[in-house]
């Protein structure tokens, strides 16, 4: 993960993100923090199962996810 390029997004408070990206991070790094920052607007992914936070917000109606064609 590009660890130091998603604290800086984080750092600059940019919202109404959208990522693609084979999973959803973890709770608390990568992308994570984004989510529980609430700067990710839509996610595309193929695996979400170790985030908790993107689970609840996904589950809540927070979170829209997009599942790649190949997966459905």
């Amino acid at each position: 993960m590009p660890e130091r390029s998603l604290d800086a997004i984080l750092a600059a408070g940019t919202t109404g993100l959208t990522f693609a990206s084979n999973n959803a991070g973890i709770d608390g790094q990568g992308i994570g923090k984004l989510l529980r920052s609430r700067q990710v607007k839509k996610m595309t992914a193929s695996y979400v199962g170790e985030n908790k936070e993107f689970e609840r917000q996904y589950l809540s109606g927070e979170l829209p996810l997009r599942v790649p064609l190949h997966l459905r």
